[in-house]
């Protein structure tokens, strides 16, 4: 094997809210994982230029379009400096606009779709001289490969999306939030359920029509095995003392699968969003499962789509059954539902008054568009420029004030006339906060990635 055989992976720059803290999609953990040579693992803003010593490939993801700008100006960066490398994109985003990305860029690779089955072999081929061009999901400029892949529960299950000792940023800051095991911060580790879902919430690649558009494939979920194997392990590694789910495969799966995955007691806080209200053996469920519980109810139907949800009435009930000691309790709403906010926003506030101490999370905060795929091409092409303008650093005053200015109408507010235009308000502050921010950064919008950064 020739003396550069490393694999260098970068995770690009973004701004708020994917990225403030270090947040890495859970697939490339897995697949990094998957390589049988050394590897690291870097975060754009900690590049520096002997990073690229002995490195022979690099792989970005641009799975948040939020990565777009920074994965362009790396890209090349590190072409300038070395141009023998090989860079490999991946992600949903980058499956939308490989042919944008290869025409802005000098990226080698663009891996669209799935991956879990064909990114060893790829990085293998690669590393070895070998051809690539014949293997599945794969574009390059000018060209791309006529074969399809779609990930399998078998590949789904094999992988490990926890080993992060390759990527030495990371692990510190996974290390530093486990040992203090503040409020979630959604970093490490997240135990996968399932690729896709059976709810169509706005602004998410995991819809079904998504998924179809993206992957060419239905929803694929692990077996409930894997899932309790991921758990067992998680429980019995000391410096583990949180995991994510974000899925709420408690809403999609059958009854016995529920069980058998959870079918146990775990040494584990857990952080779990349930898309719809649960019911109380499942609430049950959980909290025999887990040390301590912060849960995510949504008002909303289906997860976070602008309608109330249709058991919104047993909140409550579901609200008590987990407000046992320390379990935390976190409110899904969303400001934003038009001619529904008044009898919402009343309602929303009557379940939260019963249980003071929960949260309140705005949906109209985290639902952030994201780019739609198969548009025609001149569409496609506009929103790419439209979404790499939005794609450039932004500050996250607004998103911060706007933040606090929910969590302190929702304590104040005895009308809801207040929060019928709340919305209106944050908007301009958000927009006010964003704006000046720009102009102060303006230079900075192609600033290096690091002091000592590439250039």
């Amino acid at each position: 094997m020739p003396p550069d055989n490393r694999v260098l992976f970068i995770h690009p720059r973004c701004y708020r809210p994917y990225g403030r803290t270090g947040q890495v999609p859970m697939g490339i953990i897995g697949l990094m994982n998957d390589l049988p040579f050394p590897k690291t693992g870097v975060f754009a803003q900690h590049l520096r230029p002997g990073d690229l010593d002995g490195a022979r490939v690099v792989v970005m993801d641009v799975h948040w379009y939020f990565a777009l700008t920074n994965a362009i100006d790396l890209a090349h960066r590190i072409k300038k400096q070395k141009p023998g490398i090989v860079i490999i994109v991946g992600g949903y985003t980058a499956t939308i606009y490989a042919e944008e990305l290869l025409a802005a860029a000098p990226i080698d690779y663009v891996l669209t779709g799935d991956a879990e089955g064909i990114f060893r072999e790829l990085i293998s081929n690669l590393l070895e001289g070998g051809s690539v061009r014949h293997l599945p999901n794969l574009r390059w400029r000018g060209g791309q490969s006529g074969a399809l892949y779609t990930t399998t529960p078998e590949d789904y299950d094999r992988l490990d999306y926890y080993t992060i000792d390759w990527f030495p940023s990371l692990n510190r800051i996974a290390q530093y939030l486990q040992q203090r095991n503040p409020y979630p911060t959604f970093i490490y580790p997240f135990v996968p359920v399932f690729k896709g879902c059976i709810s169509a919430c706005l602004n998410c690649y995991g819809t079904p029509a998504n998924q179809l558009a993206l992957c060419k494939r239905p929803r694929v979920t692990r077996g409930s095995a894997a899932v309790r194997r991921d758990l067992d392990r998680l429980s019995a590694d000391r410096q583990i003392r949180l995991a994510y789910m974000v899925t709420d495969f408690a809403a999609f799966e059958n009854r016995d699968y529920v069980t058998a995955a959870l079918d146990g007691r775990f040494e584990l806080d857990l952080l779990y969003e349930f898309c719809h209200v649960p019911q109380l053996e499942t609430v049950e469920l959980f909290k025999q499962a887990f040390r301590r519980l912060h849960v995510v109810l949504s008002t909303l139907r289906n997860h976070a789509e602008p309608r109330l949800a249709p058991d919104f009435s047993r909140l409550p009930e579901v609200i008590q059954a987990f407000a046992n000691g320390r379990n935390t309790i976190t409110l899904l709403i969303n400001t934003n539902l038009g001619k529904e906010i008044a009898d919402y926003s009343e309602k929303t506030l009557q379940i939260w008054r019963t249980f003071p101490r929960a949260e309140i999370l705005d949906a109209g905060i985290i639902n952030i568009a994201v780019p739609a795929p198969e548009l025609p091409d001149r569409q496609r092409q506009t929103e790419f420029q439209n979404f790499l303008l939005k794609s450039r650093r932004r500050s996250p005053i607004g998103y911060m004030v706007r933040e606090r200015m929910v969590r302190f109408m929702f304590t104040r507010a005895s009308t809801t006339c207040v929060l019928r235009k709340m919305h209106t308000v944050q908007n301009l502050i958000q927009c006010f906060f964003s704006r000046l921010m720009d102009g102060v950064k303006r230079n900075l919008r192609h600033e290096p990635v690091g002091r000592n950064a590439i250039k």
